[in-house]
């Protein structure tokens, strides 16, 4: 797991550490978990395909951000041995004296949807776009998610960024799958066209809360704190009564989806990763299917 120091200064640096990429569709060991998907070239106008850029990056900021991933989706539950379940909800329920959810997802480095969201929203509105940027909720579901461009004008290619689904991916709001995003999400938060503000999550000022704390809250609740099989075991328990765990690989409806544009040989593949977060990521998912998710 990186640094919060080594975090702090990619994130400072404005940039992603993505070496060593893979396209999770087309891995070979992933498609008896995954299934096929058949591959498609979209393109975009020129503006979508800048918007579409700005997104993979401030979705791959966020998960290097929070490292330890959602504490409700079995391949990062599983990949960390339960880990992410205390980081992400403590966080949630420390956001009140975190100064916000966005700082206290930070400080623990894991989140829900939610927590990637106000992460993923803070980071646009000081991003390099000047377009319009809003953290949005499904009309569907109760899912959390950014969104680049104003989807009410027709003339434009509403872009989604939603870190929070295990493999992750830049793709338009009509690419998404309808039963999660919904066709007309409802904007919680707005940002307009423009010039933006300076970056509001103090990264630097946000100290990394001691996971010894974190298990100490746990401990006052009688819940397993220590990550492994007895905390694993407690979560599918919990699962079993309140069904709070995903599956959600992606929330695009065809994750090998290509964008290209006219004006450049450049393309944005939704399915793009980075091969180490992949490998991680895969051995929680085979763990999480023998647990029967």
């Amino acid at each position: 797991m990186p640094s919060f120091a080594s975090l702090v200064h990619c994130l400072r640096s404005n940039t992603t550490e993505t070496p060593d990429t893979v396209n999770f569709t087309t891995a070979k060991k992933a498609q008896k978990y995954i299934g096929g998907f058949q591959g498609k070239e979209v393109r975009v106008s020129a503006q979508a395909f800048e918007d579409l850029k700005v997104a993979q990056k401030v979705i791959w900021q966020t998960k290097q951000l929070l490292p330890y991933g959602a504490g409700n989706l079995t391949p990062e539950v599983f990949a960390s041995r339960g880990e992410s379940y205390l980081r992400a909800n403590y966080g949630l329920a420390k956001a009140p004296q975190h100064g916000g959810l966005a700082e206290s997802s930070v400080r623990v480095q894991a989140g829900n949807c939610s927590g990637h969201a106000e992460v993923s929203y803070k980071l646009l509105a000081a991003s390099e776009t000047d377009r319009p940027v809003a953290r949005v909720s499904s009309s569907m579901v109760d899912h959390a998610f950014c969104m680049i461009g104003d989807p009410r004008d027709p003339t434009q290619e509403a872009v989604i960024v939603d870190a929070w689904p295990t493999f992750p991916g830049a793709f338009r709001l009509e690419d998404g799958k309808q039963s999660i995003m919904g066709e007309a999400p409802t904007v919680v938060s707005w940002t307009r066209a423009g010039p933006k503000p300076a970056l509001s999550l103090d990264i630097e000022g946000l100290k990394p809360v001691p996971f010894e704390e974190i298990q100490g809250f746990f401990k006052s609740l009688d819940v397993p704190s220590v990550p492994g099989k007895k905390l694993e075991n407690f979560i599918v328990e919990q699962n079993s009564r309140s069904k709070f765990m995903f599956s959600s690989l992606s929330t695009t409806e065809n994750p090998a989806t290509t964008y290209v544009t006219d004006w450049t040989s450049e393309t944005v593949q939704a399915d793009e990763i980075p091969g180490k977060y992949f490998h991680e990521k895969f051995e929680g998912l085979k763990a999480g299917k023998k647990h029967g998710f």
